[in-house]
């Protein structure tokens, strides 16, 4: 978070991940000056087992691919150092797009220890936690589909129109406390669907306070708008399982297995591929008209949400256990002859 959320504030538009993978050179093949395991923090080890690495990865790769507002970041106006944590080890940025006025801070802790930086967000200041060795960014002005955020203190991830409603979900550290406002012309209905979450109206802001755990559900509907919008709160382990594809019928939110690859929809029926570790729920948001749900050529039942989405009855298997054969019967031989005192090169 801290390398490629600092990238984007310093304008860089073309990010080269080093490294996602990490894996073995077997012999010195490369280089003898080469280490066998070639990891170098890599997201996915030589293993192919995750690492923390890969969930800020993740959240940040679905943010650049959902947000093209940061495409385009200038510099803003400095906001004076000592109000924002400076003294505590916080280095900030604030930058604006000049098409849609969207304001991007980033706030990056360069200390070991948690500090709390006060920050102007839309004509308020927030006071925001900024963990020891990490950074976060904040946006105010992006549109949400059809509202427009005033700002919030978690961290967006993603955003998408499925079906007949928007939805965003915005990520942070487990068990943080987050504050989300809407502009709304009016007053909205609002449904908290799943988690705890609290709301308030005033002057024209519709105010969310959410405890990040697990994903926290909300729904806002009318507030002179026509189509919902579901906003999906999520801490960070769980924003790793959920997932945007766009298809040619339109993007798709899928939230359960630790990968999605491929993401089809056929007449009524969504065909999805991927992969899970351990068993896992799958839901889906997508285009309307979708009614059943294909996991790996397996047709699943499925049902129908309040938070708009198709639920699969049945939770997808995970990786059953891999029994090794005995390991006897060794063939063997001398790797470094050249080694030996009395070795003849002469006739090299």
């Amino acid at each position: 978070r801290r390398f490629y959320l600092t990238n984007l504030a310093n304008g860089i538009t073309v990010h080269n991940v080093y490294m996602t993978f990490g894996g073995t050179s077997w012999g010195w093949l490369p280089a003898p000056i080469v280490y066998t395991s070639y990891d170098y923090g890599a997201a996915l080890d030589e293993g192919r087992q995750p690492t923390e690495k890969l969930t800020p990865m993740h959240q940040i790769g679905q943010l650049l691919h959902s947000v093209p507002e940061l495409a385009k970041l200038d510099r803003a106006e400095a906001i004076p150092s000592d109000d924002l944590g400076a003294d505590l080890g916080i280095k900030t940025y604030h930058l604006v797009n000049p098409d849609t006025k969207a304001h991007v801070h980033v706030l990056r802790n360069d200390s070991a220890a948690e500090a709390v930086a006060s920050v102007p967000l839309a004509g308020t200041t927030v006071p925001v936690p900024v963990p020891g060795l990490d950074a976060r960014l904040l946006v105010t002005g992006i549109s949400l589909g059809r509202r427009t955020l005033r700002y919030s203190t978690a961290q967006p991830m993603l955003r998408l129109t499925a079906g007949r409603q928007d939805i965003a979900v915005f990520t942070g550290r487990s068990g943080e406390s987050t504050r989300t406002c809407l502009d709304v012309a009016s007053e909205p209905t609002v449904t908290v669907l799943d988690g705890t979450a609290r709301h308030g109206f005033e002057d024209g802001v519709l105010r969310i306070d959410a405890r990040l755990d697990g994903v926290t559900r909300v729904l806002v509907e009318g507030g002179g708008v026509t189509a919902p919008l579901l906003l999906l709160l999520a801490d960070d382990e769980s924003s790793r399982r959920l997932w945007r594809y766009d298809t040619p019928s339109g993007p798709v939110l899928v939230r359960g297995p630790a990968l999605l690859r491929t993401a089809a929809l056929r007449g009524s029926t969504l065909h999805l591929t991927g992969d899970t570790v351990d068993a896992a729920d799958l839901e889906v948001w997508g285009p309307r008209g979708m009614t059943e749900l294909v996991w790996n050529q397996g047709t699943l039942r499925a049902r129908a949400t309040t938070s708009g989405s198709l639920r699969a009855e049945q939770r997808l298997p995970g990786v059953p256990s891999v029994r090794l054969p005995a390991l006897t019967t060794w063939r063997r031989s001398a790797e470094n002859p050249e080694s030996a005192a009395d070795h003849d090169d002469s006739a090299w």
